[in-house]
């Protein structure tokens, strides 16, 4: 663990008389890590966080299963006269920064990374202060040529952080595309009372939806729970053989049985958050669900379905009835985890905009990357502008999704 200490008004326009003595430690290795688990679990408390992501357990379990790739952790903390008040947890690798073009991928030289997790910026929502020691640490660290890549997940783009980042970094920060990240509100009585707001007509499509798949089925329809490690080996074959056969699988996303899968659902098993679920038919499994809970917030992980019984639409099935349960158990929020999409629009009550910040140094293979990205950004931006145009962007994903899974 090293340490930094010096006395600066974090944020220009304070008084003289609020300058506080900042103190910024680094912790590497995850030997270190156990040394600061409980101040980890009191800050998470402290801001009422809820993503997996940057939880200490789930933190620890996902580095453990990347440590032969070479993945290091790098957590800093950030103390405000003596007082823990905000944590930037990421970690280090060298590899290849990729990127989307629609469903086609381009990467770039090999860049030392630094990758902010999703929730990584543990500290009070109003808390500016700490924020502008964020990026006063990280613009320090890539100056220093420590690395070429600062990668932070899915920062909300309303957040005073991503102002203060741009206004840094100036064109060294790219946020290439915006996404909707939607959520779930549980009304009052549960998922039941959300459900009433829909119209008759709506009600009577998920009625007809699922007395569908159950004739498809004759009769013979089962959602099984597992929460347990023990479950896990059925769990786990069950969801492979349905995502195996998703478009997912072809773009090398969604679930797969590796061991960094099964590190991450045996701890969140142990700790008692795992929910995951599976649909059979006639004794087959034919659609998944990995979820989480954290406090009363229901984190969607991961999903997939058997592209045979898509028009009887299993993976909303699943999904619906999920609510009943966890709504049921006392969640009271639906985070549906990153990118837009239809069932999302639907069953969401409110979204906020998210985008994946990359930030470069000034090395050679650093601006190489960068001006690559600038031309991805580019053709993607026109060629969404032309699709949009023609109204087919959605009709154009359902298609090349089709064509995925087959």
């Amino acid at each position: 663990m090293t340490d930094m200490q010096y006395r600066s008004p974090a944020v220009p326009d304070l008084p003289a008389d609020q300058e506080a003595v900042w103190r910024v430690s680094v912790v590497g290795g995850l030997e270190n890590i156990a040394l600061i688990q409980d101040e980890w679990r009191a800050m998470c408390e402290r801001v009422q966080s809820g993503v997996p992501n940057c939880n200490v357990d789930r933190f620890v379990a996902t580095l453990e299963a990347l440590a032969v790739n070479g993945v290091l952790p790098h957590v800093v903390l950030f103390h405000r006269n003596d007082e823990l008040v905000c944590m930037l947890v990421g970690r280090t690798e060298t590899r290849r920064v990729s990127w989307h073009a629609g469903y086609f991928t381009l990467k770039s030289p090999k860049l030392r990374c630094l990758d902010i997790v999703y929730g990584g910026v543990i500290a009070r929502a109003d808390d500016v202060e700490s924020r502008a020691q964020v990026v006063k640490y990280l613009v320090g660290y890539l100056e220093a040529a420590t690395v070429d890549h600062v990668m932070i997940n899915h920062l909300n783009v309303e957040e005073p952080l991503s102002l203060m980042l741009k206004s840094a970094l100036k064109g060294s920060v790219l946020a290439p595309k915006t996404e909707s990240h939607w959520h779930l509100r549980f009304e009052a009585g549960g998922w039941s009372a959300n459900l009433a707001k829909f119209s008759k007509k709506h009600r009577y499509n998920i009625r007809r939806m699922h007395s569908k798949l159950s004739e498809h089925s004759g009769g013979d329809l089962e959602v099984r729970l597992y929460r347990r490690a023990d479950q896990l080996s059925e769990f786990v074959g069950a969801a492979a053989g349905i995502a195996r056969q998703t478009y997912q699988a072809r773009l090398g996303a969604g679930f797969e049985d590796t061991a960094l899968w099964r590190r991450v659902l045996e701890t969140e098993a142990e700790k008692g958050r795992l929910r995951c679920h599976v649909l059979f038919s006639k004794g087959i499994p034919i659609a998944y669900q990995i979820g989480t809970v954290y406090g009363g917030r229901y984190n969607l992980e991961c999903i997939g379905y058997v592209p045979a019984f898509r028009e009887f639409s299993p993976g909303t099935v699943l999904l619906l009835q999920t609510f009943e349960e966890i709504s049921a158990d006392g969640c009271s929020i639906v985070d549906y985890g990153f990118g837009d999409a239809d069932y999302k629009r639907v069953y969401g009550t409110s979204s906020v905009n998210e985008a994946v910040f990359h930030l470069y140094g000034r090395g050679v293979r650093a601006k190489i990357s960068r001006r690559i990205e600038l031309v991805v950004m580019g053709c993607a931006r026109w060629s969404s502008d032309g699709i949009a145009k023609t109204g087919s962007l959605r009709a154009l994903k359902r298609l090349w999704r089709s064509h995925l899974s087959k």
